[in-house]
């Protein structure tokens, strides 16, 4: 079923919105939860993890001394017929206001209807 730029947009927006407070929370377990089962998590030029259970122990260690930070978007757009969300933006760490961190996803639309992200790659300052 094709998917609106509009729609596309208002789907990433809550699914970031429910991450950050994920993020707040110290939930390593509940931000696995936003990416598909073989998804793979890129910091650039430093680690891979890849499934579900790589993906919650990176979290884990990364929540140890979380960073607060807010979103600016640069692209969000539907891809395949609505299959697939491709999204760009950058992380804007409070305590680094003056070096974003690019990051870039694709999410996947399950049988259900969710999105999930299936490719994440960052890269911190």
């Amino acid at each position: 079923m094709p998917l609106s730029q509009q729609e596309a947009e208002k789907i990433i927006t809550k699914i970031q919105d429910d991450f950050y407070e994920k993020w707040i929370a110290g939930d390593a377990k509940g931000l696995a939860a936003f990416y598909h089962p073989d998804a793979v998590l890129i910091e650039k030029g430093k680690s891979v993890a890849y499934g579900l259970e790589e993906i919650e122990k990176k979290y884990a260690k990364s929540l140890k001394s979380p960073m607060d930070f807010k979103l600016n978007f640069e692209l969000t757009t539907p891809a395949a017929d609505g299959e697939y969300i491709i999204h760009r933006g950058t992380f804007v760490f409070a305590a680094l206001p003056d070096k974003p961190a690019p990051y870039a996803q694709i999410y996947k639309r399950t049988n259900d209807g969710q999105y999930l992200i299936i490719h994440d790659i960052f890269e911190l300052p």
